[in-house]
């Protein structure tokens, strides 16, 4: 397996997963497994949201494959030197931190998530304790109704959609210029998976 990253703009990376399975091998794996409602996960950021799963535990040994891939400490060290890389005022936003102390006191992690027909997440920034988020998208093919969009403010300037093909991505910064939002406005489930680095208190 294998995870590209490449500079999309401002604070914001391209993510391609290359894996060793089919499209449809996933999909079908992804739709067997038993999802939770968000607002009844113990891992979420806020109260959960509307019209969306998630899968904390996968059955799946593919899919903890992918996960366990995802979430290895080699991919952590490729995204934080990679963010490094393309963006060398990182570490000034989190107490001047270097490269190697990022690393250090953070934490990165993910799980799959199920964004079912009727999903919607407003336009925000994230919270300071998330120095990175990410997306991977496990869809058929790109869809523009189940997109994520950026913006370089919150009025809306810059739009940028994300295209949602197979194994593909995005990873953004928490900075002033990476306001998002994302829905489902299709008539089926999206699947896909998010990613963070996260400060570790």
């Amino acid at each position: 397996m294998r995870l590209e990253i490449t500079p999309l703009r401002s604070n914001l990376e391209k993510l391609k997963l290359t894996i060793p399975y089919s499209k449809k091998i996933v999909l079908d794996e992804l739709a067997k497994e038993n999802w939770i409602d968000h607002k009844d996960s113990e891992i979420k950021a806020n109260a959960g949201h509307l019209y969306r799963a998630v899968l904390p535990r996968p059955q799946s040994e593919i899919l903890k494959e992918l996960l366990n891939f995802v979430c290895s400490e080699q991919v952590k060290n490729q995204v934080v030197d990679t963010l490094y890389t393309d963006f060398p005022q990182i570490g000034s936003l989190w107490e001047g931190w270097s490269n190697e102390q990022m690393k250090q006191h953070t934490i990165w992690g993910g799980q799959y998530l199920k964004d079912s027909p009727g999903f919607k997440l407003e336009k925000h920034l994230d919270t300071r304790l998330q120095v990175a988020t990410g997306l991977l998208y496990f869809t058929e093919y790109d869809n523009p109704n189940w997109s994520t969009v950026y913006y370089t403010d919150k009025i809306g300037s810059d739009k940028l959609r994300i295209t949602n093909e197979f194994g593909e991505g995005v990873l953004h910064i928490n900075e002033y210029d990476t306001w998002h939002e994302g829905y489902n406005k299709s008539d089926q489930d999206r699947y896909l998976m998010i990613v963070g680095l996260l400060i570790d208190v």
